[in-house]
């Protein structure tokens, strides 16, 4: 059996995976989703591509039952190219809380409250630092994703 992560990280890929023009979303972001990784752009790569990079969780270890809150960071890219690529960007973000944002915040009963919170929450949303010589530009939202994990029980 998977763990609450990799179940967690296989929902909200899926999610993401709905972003499609004919599904009533502005882009087709969604055909292009990674996982855990930025791409690098060239000539034959999309137009568009989402990478959904997991961050450091928050823990208290002291707990037989660890109460953890996971960041996961969803970035929007497109090729540094594209002109006026804000435009896109923008597109790709409203994309991104509408397939994300859904009324089960729990992700299946994988999620609990957390922080004054009923399940999946979003933080900050930023633009991507472009570093030197980098392909792409893009911004990423900060969606955390709080859960329970029992001592030595990752799979429970």
């Amino acid at each position: 059996m998977s763990s609450r992560r990799q179940r967690i990280l296989e929902v909200m890929k899926g999610r993401l995976e709905t972003i499609q023009v004919v599904d009533g979303f502005q882009t087709d972001a969604g055909q292009h989703v990674l996982l855990g990784e930025l791409p690098e752009f060239g000539p034959a790569d999309p137009a568009q591509a989402i990478a959904l990079i997991p961050g450091e969780d928050v823990v208290n270890p002291h707990l037989s039952n660890i109460p953890i809150e996971w960041p996961l960071n969803i970035c929007a890219l497109v090729p540094a190219r594209v002109r006026e690529s804000w435009k896109d960007i923008e597109a790709m973000l409203a994309d991104i809380k509408q397939a994300v944002e859904l009324e089960d915040r729990l992700l299946g009963g994988l999620l609990v409250e957390g922080r004054s919170r009923l399940g999946l929450f979003r933080g900050t949303t930023e633009t991507l630092e472009r570093r030197s010589g980098s392909e792409f530009v893009g911004a990423v939202i900060t969606y955390v994703a709080p859960y329970v994990e029992a001592w030595g029980h990752p799979n429970a």
